[in-house]
């Protein structure tokens, strides 16, 4: 006889450890056809944080990414999703309690606004799909949260860059899952929207205390919106810790081929990095 899966309750963003958000990875090896990216990888993302995956190109981290999202399967170890391993939960289940932004995302043909941040709404909805007014609620106060609502009728199209990215992570908030994977959210955005939608990401961990991870190709941006970063090079882990721990001389030097100087300025609790060769002129 097989036991039923529990629903997991309403997200909670007054106690978001009630409704779950344990992520960890163990003993991964990671291949796409027969190409091995990861061997022997394990992960552990703090609950309640902000992590932030860093690395060189492919290093692997969106591949790792991928792997916590369970859009690619190990060939070997497993992902557990609050000690249970993901390969387990119903899609809907899952949904509930982890949602990804893909790197590209695609907006179905004439979709206004407040019809994709809806589509939010499917893991938690019957077959008719019929919204109740916890969905209503969630969409409202997901739109709001990312500023889109004076969008709402929009299509999607339309918009800029940076307000088609708000808008998927409306959607994403929507979907009140106590877990949010973001793979490289800025790609393609200039400098200014870039920082608006990291401050919106990182709103939603403070004030919603959702467990959230990042890849991120800025090494500026990553260290200043990180709880933690983890480091991936050639497929394995090389480091981890706050971005005061991680960020070295070394590790920029070995990792990400560069020669870099570290600057302390008082007046900010993360370091500058401010790169000044590459190792490969220095050679």
């Amino acid at each position: 006889m097989t036991t039923p899966t529990r629903r997991p309750k309403t997200y909670d963003p007054k106690n978001p450890s009630a409704t779950g958000g344990r992520l960890r990875g163990t003993q991964l090896t990671l291949a796409y056809d027969r190409r091995e990216i990861c061997r022997d990888l394990n992960v552990k993302i703090p609950q309640g944080k902000v992590t932030v995956i860093i690395g060189p190109n492919a290093s692997g981290k969106s591949t790792v990414l991928r792997a916590l999202a369970r859009l690619i399967n190990p060939t070997d170890g497993a992902v557990l999703l609050d000690e249970t391993d993901v390969r387990r939960y119903a899609p809907k289940e899952f949904a509930r309690r982890l949602g990804i932004l893909p790197q590209t995302s695609t907006a179905p043909v004439g979709i206004t606004v407040s019809e994709l941040v809806t589509r939010g709404r499917f893991p938690h909805q019957r077959a008719l799909r019929t919204l109740t007014e916890a969905d209503t609620r969630a969409v409202e106060h997901a739109m709001a949260a990312t500023r889109i609502a004076e969008l709402a009728d929009r299509p999607v199209a339309e918009l800029s860059g940076g307000q088609r990215q708000r808008v998927w992570i409306a959607m994403l908030l929507a979907q009140q899952a106590p877990v949010m994977l973001l793979d490289e959210p800025t790609t393609y955005l200039d400098v200014s929207h870039q920082l608006e939608v990291l401050e919106l990401v990182r709103g939603l961990n403070q004030n919603d205390g959702r467990t959230i991870v990042l890849v991120l190709h800025d090494l500026n941006q990553a260290v200043v919106f990180a709880d933690e970063l983890i480091v991936v090079s050639q497929g394995q882990i090389v480091a981890r810790g706050t971005p005061q721990q991680v960020m070295t001389g070394e590790l920029l030097r070995d990792v990400f081929g560069i020669e870099a100087r570290i600057l302390h300025d008082p007046e900010l609790t993360a370091p500058v990095i401010v790169p000044l060769t590459s190792v490969a002129n220095t050679r």
